[in-house]
């Protein structure tokens, strides 16, 4: 039951160096083993109830990690509130004026043919 499958040279000289690299006796084994691997069985349909379980896995292993990221989270948040609040203190919104017009730099300087800007000589 021998079947055979043509590839482009390059892609033939790759799966001998893996055959090398991965110590398989064949180019032919690296084949069979990648698409045994990657090619889905069509015996292989998962069932509702096997669909379910796997997703209330996935949601175990989610609210693991969240579970796991919370102690730092709380770890780090006890001193940066305190640190938040002085910053705010010093820096502060009070003179951030959103909508107000902007104002040209160079026209508060006197623009630029003001004394400033003129080069001395």
């Amino acid at each position: 039951m021998a079947r055979s499958i043509k590839v482009g040279k390059e892609l033939w000289e790759r799966i001998e160096r893996a055959a090398k690299a991965g110590g398989y006796s064949s180019p032919q084994e690296v084949a069979e083993h990648v698409l045994d691997k990657y090619v889905p069985r069509s015996e292989e349909t998962d069932s509702k109830e096997e669909i379910l379980k796997k997703l209330k896995g996935l949601l175990v292993a989610n609210a693991r990690l969240v579970g796991l990221l919370l102690v730092p989270l709380v770890i780090l948040s006890v001193p940066m509130a305190p640190l938040f609040f002085c910053l705010d203190g010093f820096y502060g919104l009070l003179n951030l004026r959103f909508f107000a017009p902007r104002e040209d730099p160079a026209a508060l300087a006197g623009g630029v043919g003001s004394p400033a800007w003129i080069a001395p000589g």
